[in-house]
Protein backbone atom coordinates (compact mmCIF):
# COMPACT_ATOMS: atom_id res chain seq x y z
CA UNK A 1 0.00 0.00 0.00
CA UNK A 2 1.47 3.20 -1.06
CA UNK A 3 1.06 5.92 1.89
CA UNK A 4 2.28 9.38 1.28
CA UNK A 5 3.05 11.41 4.83
CA UNK A 6 2.47 14.94 4.74
CA UNK A 7 3.17 17.41 8.06
CA UNK A 8 1.83 20.67 6.73
CA UNK A 9 -1.54 21.45 5.05
CA UNK A 10 -2.79 20.00 1.78
CA UNK A 11 -4.36 22.49 -0.40
CA UNK A 12 -8.26 21.52 -1.97
CA UNK A 13 -8.36 20.59 -5.34
CA UNK A 14 -10.65 21.30 -8.05
CA UNK A 15 -11.68 17.88 -8.90
CA UNK A 16 -14.73 15.94 -9.50
CA UNK A 17 -15.04 13.57 -6.39
CA UNK A 18 -17.36 10.43 -5.78
CA UNK A 19 -17.95 11.74 -2.14
CA UNK A 20 -16.96 15.10 -0.51
CA UNK A 21 -17.53 14.44 3.44
CA UNK A 22 -16.63 16.68 6.38
CA UNK A 23 -14.53 14.31 8.36
CA UNK A 24 -16.23 15.03 12.35
CA UNK A 25 -14.18 12.92 14.57
CA UNK A 26 -16.72 12.32 17.52
CA UNK A 27 -17.40 9.19 19.21
CA UNK A 28 -20.08 7.97 16.53
CA UNK A 29 -18.21 7.76 13.39
CA UNK A 30 -16.43 4.20 14.03
CA UNK A 31 -20.15 2.53 14.03
CA UNK A 32 -21.12 4.83 11.20
CA UNK A 33 -20.89 4.08 7.50
CA UNK A 34 -19.67 7.18 5.84
CA UNK A 35 -22.29 8.96 3.12
CA UNK A 36 -23.91 5.24 1.85
CA UNK A 37 -19.87 4.16 1.07
CA UNK A 38 -19.29 1.27 3.24
CA UNK A 39 -15.86 2.75 4.89
CA UNK A 40 -15.64 3.29 8.95
CA UNK A 41 -13.55 5.74 11.07
CA UNK A 42 -11.49 4.36 13.47
CA UNK A 43 -9.43 5.70 16.73
CA UNK A 44 -7.20 4.09 19.09
CA UNK A 45 -5.28 5.28 21.40
CA UNK A 46 -1.82 4.29 20.37
CA UNK A 47 1.12 4.94 22.89
CA UNK A 48 1.70 8.54 23.17
CA UNK A 49 -1.10 9.48 19.86
CA UNK A 50 -4.29 9.28 18.72
CA UNK A 51 -4.66 7.39 15.52
CA UNK A 52 -7.09 7.79 12.88
CA UNK A 53 -8.22 4.57 10.77
CA UNK A 54 -10.12 4.42 7.37
CA UNK A 55 -11.79 0.55 7.24
CA UNK A 56 -13.28 -0.03 3.33
CA UNK A 57 -15.76 -2.69 4.01
CA UNK A 58 -16.86 -2.55 0.54
CA UNK A 59 -15.64 -4.42 -2.86
CA UNK A 60 -14.44 -1.29 -4.65
CA UNK A 61 -10.63 -0.37 -3.85
CA UNK A 62 -11.02 3.40 -3.13
CA UNK A 63 -8.51 6.29 -3.39
CA UNK A 64 -8.16 8.30 -0.54
CA UNK A 65 -6.64 12.09 0.10
CA UNK A 66 -7.03 13.79 3.14
CA UNK A 67 -7.21 17.59 3.68
CA UNK A 68 -6.60 18.60 6.70
CA UNK A 69 -7.79 22.42 8.19
CA UNK A 70 -5.71 24.99 10.91
CA UNK A 71 -7.31 22.94 13.76
CA UNK A 72 -5.74 19.99 13.49
CA UNK A 73 -2.66 20.32 16.36
CA UNK A 74 0.44 21.35 13.89
CA UNK A 75 2.49 18.54 15.14
CA UNK A 76 0.31 16.01 13.80
CA UNK A 77 1.34 13.24 10.77
CA UNK A 78 -1.65 13.19 8.14
CA UNK A 79 -1.08 10.35 5.67
CA UNK A 80 -3.16 11.06 2.39
CA UNK A 81 -3.11 10.52 -1.62
CA UNK A 82 -3.10 6.48 -1.04
CA UNK A 83 -5.40 3.55 -2.02
CA UNK A 84 -7.26 1.39 0.71
CA UNK A 85 -7.70 -1.74 -0.77
CA UNK A 86 -11.29 -3.97 -0.62
CA UNK A 87 -12.83 -5.66 2.00
CA UNK A 88 -11.61 -5.52 5.59
CA UNK A 89 -8.16 -3.49 4.58
CA UNK A 90 -8.04 -0.24 6.72
CA UNK A 91 -5.28 2.40 6.75
CA UNK A 92 -4.33 5.62 8.98
CA UNK A 93 -4.60 8.55 8.05
CA UNK A 94 -4.24 10.95 11.09
CA UNK A 95 -1.79 10.05 14.28
CA UNK A 96 -2.69 13.26 16.48
CA UNK A 97 0.02 13.55 19.52
CA UNK A 98 -1.85 13.52 23.24
CA UNK A 99 -0.20 14.56 26.22
CA UNK A 100 -2.18 12.71 28.42
CA UNK A 101 -5.39 10.50 28.02
CA UNK A 102 -8.07 12.93 29.28
CA UNK A 103 -6.81 14.70 26.18
CA UNK A 104 -8.91 12.53 23.40
CA UNK A 105 -12.36 13.79 24.62
CA UNK A 106 -11.52 17.26 23.66
CA UNK A 107 -10.01 16.15 20.16
CA UNK A 108 -12.68 13.72 19.43
CA UNK A 109 -15.03 17.09 19.45
CA UNK A 110 -13.55 18.53 16.90
CA UNK A 111 -13.95 18.86 13.20
CA UNK A 112 -10.36 18.34 11.19
CA UNK A 113 -10.48 18.67 7.64
CA UNK A 114 -12.28 16.53 4.71
CA UNK A 115 -11.68 13.42 3.29
CA UNK A 116 -12.01 12.35 -0.88
CA UNK A 117 -13.27 9.20 -1.49
CA UNK A 118 -12.57 8.28 -5.17
CA UNK A 119 -13.92 5.02 -6.72
CA UNK A 120 -10.94 2.29 -7.91
CA UNK A 121 -7.36 2.63 -8.17
CA UNK A 122 -5.89 5.19 -10.28
CA UNK A 123 -2.10 4.02 -9.56
CA UNK A 124 -2.08 0.67 -11.19
CA UNK A 125 -5.31 0.64 -13.47
CA UNK A 126 -4.12 -0.19 -17.29
CA UNK A 127 -7.03 0.30 -19.47
CA UNK A 128 -7.17 -2.32 -22.43
CA UNK A 129 -8.73 0.25 -25.59
CA UNK A 130 -8.49 -2.93 -28.03
CA UNK A 131 -11.10 -4.91 -25.99
CA UNK A 132 -14.47 -4.83 -27.50
CA UNK A 133 -17.37 -5.28 -25.23
CA UNK A 134 -21.09 -6.66 -25.59
CA UNK A 135 -23.98 -4.44 -25.98
CA UNK A 136 -25.48 -4.48 -22.39
CA UNK A 137 -28.79 -6.28 -23.22
CA UNK A 138 -29.90 -9.55 -24.20
CA UNK A 139 -29.43 -11.16 -27.29
CA UNK A 140 -31.70 -10.49 -30.44
CA UNK A 141 -32.61 -7.73 -28.92
CA UNK A 142 -32.35 -3.81 -30.10
CA UNK A 143 -32.99 -0.50 -28.71
CA UNK A 144 -32.93 2.73 -29.67
CA UNK A 145 -29.70 5.20 -28.71
CA UNK A 146 -31.19 8.06 -27.48
CA UNK A 147 -27.99 10.12 -26.25
CA UNK A 148 -24.53 9.07 -27.22
CA UNK A 149 -20.93 10.42 -26.71
CA UNK A 150 -20.33 13.89 -26.03
CA UNK A 151 -24.16 14.26 -25.89
CA UNK A 152 -25.25 17.68 -25.35
CA UNK A 153 -27.63 17.32 -22.93
CA UNK A 154 -25.88 15.22 -19.87
CA UNK A 155 -22.83 13.77 -21.51
CA UNK A 156 -20.48 16.66 -21.20
CA UNK A 157 -18.23 15.89 -18.10
CA UNK A 158 -15.40 14.44 -17.93
CA UNK A 159 -16.94 11.52 -16.12
CA UNK A 160 -19.33 11.31 -18.59
CA UNK A 161 -18.59 12.71 -22.14
CA UNK A 162 -18.05 8.82 -23.10
CA UNK A 163 -21.61 7.79 -21.86
CA UNK A 164 -24.16 5.99 -24.03
CA UNK A 165 -28.12 5.88 -23.55
CA UNK A 166 -30.53 3.39 -24.51
CA UNK A 167 -34.01 3.87 -24.15
CA UNK A 168 -35.35 0.43 -22.78
CA UNK A 169 -38.51 -0.21 -21.14
CA UNK A 170 -38.86 -0.40 -17.47
CA UNK A 171 -38.29 -4.19 -16.66
CA UNK A 172 -36.31 -5.22 -19.89
CA UNK A 173 -33.15 -7.15 -18.80
CA UNK A 174 -29.68 -5.15 -18.34
CA UNK A 175 -26.82 -7.39 -18.91
CA UNK A 176 -22.62 -7.42 -18.26
CA UNK A 177 -21.01 -5.54 -21.30
CA UNK A 178 -17.85 -7.05 -19.75
CA UNK A 179 -16.88 -9.94 -17.23
CA UNK A 180 -15.97 -8.56 -13.87
CA UNK A 181 -16.53 -8.43 -10.22
CA UNK A 182 -19.62 -6.35 -9.17
CA UNK A 183 -18.42 -3.84 -6.32
CA UNK A 184 -21.22 -1.76 -5.77
CA UNK A 185 -25.06 -2.30 -5.87
CA UNK A 186 -27.71 0.43 -4.90
CA UNK A 187 -31.46 -0.61 -5.70
CA UNK A 188 -33.45 1.53 -2.87
CA UNK A 189 -34.40 4.27 -4.84
CA UNK A 190 -38.10 5.03 -6.09
CA UNK A 191 -37.69 8.33 -6.86
CA UNK A 192 -36.79 9.81 -10.41
CA UNK A 193 -37.69 12.56 -12.94
CA UNK A 194 -36.81 15.12 -14.77
CA UNK A 195 -35.00 17.32 -12.58
CA UNK A 196 -32.06 18.03 -11.06
CA UNK A 197 -33.00 17.34 -7.86
CA UNK A 198 -33.11 13.30 -8.33
CA UNK A 199 -29.34 13.60 -9.12
CA UNK A 200 -28.16 10.60 -6.79
CA UNK A 201 -30.96 8.93 -6.65
CA UNK A 202 -30.55 5.88 -9.75
CA UNK A 203 -30.36 2.89 -8.42
CA UNK A 204 -27.13 1.13 -10.46
CA UNK A 205 -24.56 -1.58 -10.47
CA UNK A 206 -20.77 -1.25 -10.73
CA UNK A 207 -18.64 -3.48 -12.39
CA UNK A 208 -14.82 -3.76 -11.53
CA UNK A 209 -12.60 -5.08 -14.95
CA UNK A 210 -9.57 -6.84 -14.47
CA UNK A 211 -7.98 -3.54 -16.42
CA UNK A 212 -8.98 -2.03 -13.53
CA UNK A 213 -11.56 0.21 -15.38
CA UNK A 214 -15.38 0.26 -13.98
CA UNK A 215 -18.87 -0.53 -15.68
CA UNK A 216 -21.60 1.56 -14.50
CA UNK A 217 -25.12 0.32 -14.94
CA UNK A 218 -27.43 3.22 -13.97
CA UNK A 219 -31.33 4.22 -13.76
CA UNK A 220 -32.55 0.32 -12.32
CA UNK A 221 -35.65 -0.05 -11.14
CA UNK A 222 -36.36 0.11 -7.33
CA UNK A 223 -34.68 -3.44 -5.82
CA UNK A 224 -34.66 -4.46 -9.68
CA UNK A 225 -30.72 -5.73 -9.54
CA UNK A 226 -29.57 -9.14 -9.41
CA UNK A 227 -26.44 -9.49 -8.44
CA UNK A 228 -24.78 -9.01 -5.11
CA UNK A 229 -21.55 -7.35 -4.53
CA UNK A 230 -18.38 -9.18 -4.63
CA UNK A 231 -20.35 -11.53 -6.96
CA UNK A 232 -18.28 -12.57 -10.52
CA UNK A 233 -20.34 -12.02 -13.39
CA UNK A 234 -19.93 -12.77 -17.00
CA UNK A 235 -19.69 -11.16 -20.34
CA UNK A 236 -23.88 -11.36 -20.88
CA UNK A 237 -24.80 -12.38 -17.72
CA UNK A 238 -28.19 -10.38 -16.29
CA UNK A 239 -27.58 -7.53 -13.91
CA UNK A 240 -30.95 -6.73 -13.38
CA UNK A 241 -33.80 -4.45 -14.89
CA UNK A 242 -33.86 -1.42 -16.85
CA UNK A 243 -35.67 1.33 -15.13
CA UNK A 244 -35.68 5.46 -14.60
CA UNK A 245 -34.25 5.79 -11.53
CA UNK A 246 -32.45 9.10 -10.55
CA UNK A 247 -32.14 12.52 -12.61
CA UNK A 248 -33.85 10.94 -15.92
CA UNK A 249 -36.52 12.15 -18.80
CA UNK A 250 -37.66 8.80 -19.87
CA UNK A 251 -36.67 4.69 -18.79
CA UNK A 252 -33.33 4.19 -19.92
CA UNK A 253 -29.71 2.53 -19.58
CA UNK A 254 -27.26 4.90 -18.96
CA UNK A 255 -23.87 3.06 -19.90
CA UNK A 256 -20.37 4.07 -19.19
CA UNK A 257 -16.94 2.98 -18.54
CA UNK A 258 -14.83 5.03 -16.02
CA UNK A 259 -10.95 5.09 -15.67
CA UNK A 260 -9.80 5.73 -12.11
CA UNK A 261 -7.73 8.83 -12.00
CA UNK A 262 -5.95 10.54 -9.26
CA UNK A 263 -8.01 13.70 -10.31
CA UNK A 264 -10.80 11.75 -10.15
CA UNK A 265 -12.78 8.98 -12.53
CA UNK A 266 -12.97 10.19 -16.06
CA UNK A 267 -15.51 8.53 -18.94
CA UNK A 268 -13.11 6.80 -21.85
CA UNK A 269 -14.55 5.35 -24.99
CA UNK A 270 -14.83 1.94 -25.90
CA UNK A 271 -16.62 -0.37 -29.07
CA UNK A 272 -18.47 -3.26 -28.97
CA UNK A 273 -18.43 -6.64 -30.80
CA UNK A 274 -21.00 -5.91 -33.10
CA UNK A 275 -20.49 -2.57 -33.85
CA UNK A 276 -16.52 -2.47 -33.96
CA UNK A 277 -15.58 -0.63 -37.18
CA UNK A 278 -18.04 2.53 -36.02
CA UNK A 279 -19.95 5.06 -33.35
CA UNK A 280 -22.68 4.42 -32.21
CA UNK A 281 -24.93 7.51 -33.36
CA UNK A 282 -28.22 8.93 -31.34
CA UNK A 283 -31.21 7.55 -33.02
CA UNK A 284 -30.39 4.92 -34.24
CA UNK A 285 -31.54 1.35 -33.09
CA UNK A 286 -28.86 -1.27 -32.54
CA UNK A 287 -29.26 -4.73 -32.20
CA UNK A 288 -27.46 -7.63 -29.83
CA UNK A 289 -26.55 -10.54 -32.04
CA UNK A 290 -23.81 -12.09 -29.75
Amino acid sequence: MLLIQKDSIVPMRNTQNLLLLLLCLSGMMPNSFLLGQKVEVEHELEADSLVFYLVNYSYMPLYITVNVNDRTPADSRMYSDFVLPAKGERAKFLVVPVLQPSDTAELLQGSFGKVQLQHGDPLTVKPDGGFQYGLPFQRKKSYKLIQGFKGSFTHNKPNSMFALDFAMPIGDEVCAARAGRVVKVKEDSKEGGPSAKYKGKDNHVVVLHEDGTLAYYVHLQYEGALVEEGQEVALGDVLGFAGNTGYSTRPHLHFVVRKPTLEGPVSIPFRFQEYSYQQLKEGRRYRRRR
